[in-house]
């Protein structure tokens, strides 16, 4: 019901949505401030252990220095800051929020037409030069905790930057989804692929790559415009096909018909290795910077 109030004093606007069957996220006003709430059971039960289920509350204690962190860091061109967070032991729920955001940066640059532009604009490389830059931090703070994150969905435009939310969650959610033991709905995300740890693809550089050509061209790098048609087994297929094509150095980039846009992504994903980039930034600013002004 809208209006509810969610624990820690948030008054509930709307719900955005749900990860498996203990993380729940929603959008809410707190001091006359819009934020999303992330609200994450830490009692969870099985179908072998409906009565007593698994009280993960110790767990969760142990993580608070890490969201003290979190929540301390300063602020950051790229990187959505987390608020504040809520340890509720007598509600038996963790709680972390962030500001709200009404746009993604992936609806701002949607390509109209299916064919996309032969140059970025300017305004799209700047703000993906923001977002290298906090991903770059966000590396040297978080290691790899932070990738998945790294989605259309999760990134944020603040004004001309844009910036990653709902980073940082890896562990919380693994102590949540490991400790249930029953059914979970089967999805197929288009970024699974880079969770295959090939090693050419498995850095922060692959995600950041990966989300432009989304946000560029309309749909995910292994997937063609009717993907979300297709059934699942059909999807998992496609991505399977195309992964394969891309960790032989053979995927097809040529729907962005700007050269400097391919190499530079080509590069990312570890298709040239004789040229590496050494970091988020000197991708962004380098081969995309100037590819806008060709």
């Amino acid at each position: 019901m809208l209006g509810k109030r969610i624990p820690g004093g948030y008054q509930l606007i709307a719900e955005l949505g749900s990860q498996g069957n203990y993380i729940q996220t929603s959008r809410a006003k707190y001091a006359k401030a819009e934020v999303v709430v992330k609200l994450h059971s830490t009692f969870v039960q099985g179908e072998r252990d409906l009565w007593t289920g698994s009280d993960l509350r110790d767990r969760v204690d142990r993580l608070c220095p890490y969201f003290d962190s979190l929540v301390a860091m300063p602020p950051t061109p790229g990187v959505a800051p987390w608020l504040r967070y809520h340890n509720l032991h007598r509600q038996r729920c963790f709680i972390i929020c962030r500001r709200y955001y009404p746009e993604r940066a992936i609806d701002r640059f949607r390509p109209e037409q299916e064919v996309p532009d032969p140059l970025p604009g300017l305004d799209l490389v700047t703000a993906f030069q923001s977002l290298a830059s906090g991903l770059d931090y966000l590396s040297d703070r978080l290691g790899g905790h932070y990738y998945p994150a790294i989605t259309p969905n999760n990134i944020f435009m603040d004004g001309e930057q844009a910036v990653l939310a709902d980073y940082g969650l890896e562990e919380l959610h693994d102590i949540i989804e490991q400790s249930y033991d029953g059914p979970r709905p089967v999805r197929v995300s288009p970024y699974d692929w880079l969770k295959f740890g090939s090693g050419r693809v498995e850095t922060v550089l692959s995600w950041l790559a990966a989300v432009y050509f989304h946000v560029r061209t309309g749909h995910p790098l292994l997937t063609s415009r009717g993907w979300e048609a297709k059934n699942r087994l059909e999807q998992q297929q496609e991505i399977a096909e195309n992964y394969v094509k891309l960790r032989d150095g053979e995927i097809d980039l040529s729907e962005l018909s700007n050269p400097g846009e391919r190499a530079a992504i080509a590069q990312a994903l570890g298709l040239n290795p004789d040229r590496q980039f050494s970091s988020c930034l000197e991708f962004a600013i380098g081969p995309l910077g100037i590819a806008a002004l060709r």
